[in-house]
């Protein structure tokens, strides 16, 4: 824009902020664009100091990469915490005749896992086979 001396003090204060703000625009684009170019030449800077004897591209455009076997080991897995631990599943066992136990399966223990149908006590027949024949002689 022109500077037309015949324009009144409103429009020459007018004037100057148009030319202001233009100029502040400019300068905010030309900031965004060093930005812009200063992240692309470090990005090309760092990405050629990058390559080391580990990482090299060949020719053909494939990488090279170094291949390991896997091994299984162990390692010791400990959890140090304080709170309440509160099983998921609780099961109340009871017997449907009364005897001695005579042995206890050692899957039943804290823990612990069977099956359906897993014997996990015996207990003394004796006691309810001497029951059975009494009752059947009544």
């Amino acid at each position: 824009m022109k500077h037309d001396p015949s324009l009144h003090d409103e429009d020459e204060v007018a004037f100057h902020r148009v030319v202001k703000k233009r100029i502040l625009g400019a300068l905010q684009l030309a900031l965004v664009i060093l930005a812009l170019v200063a992240g692309f030449a470090g990005n090309a800077i760092l990405s050629r100091s990058s390559t080391s004897d580990e990482t090299r591209t060949i020719q053909d455009g494939t990488i090279a990469v170094e291949v390991v076997e896997p091994r299984v080991i162990d390692l010791p897995f400990r959890i140090e915490k304080s709170g309440t631990i509160q099983a998921r599943n609780t099961v109340s066992l009871s017997p449907q005749v009364a005897g001695r136990v005579v042995s206890v399966s050692p899957n039943l223990a804290s823990g612990g896992t069977f099956r359906a149908g897993e014997e996990l006590f015996r207990l003394d027949d004796q006691e309810y086979t001497s029951e059975l024949s009494a009752e059947s002689e009544l």
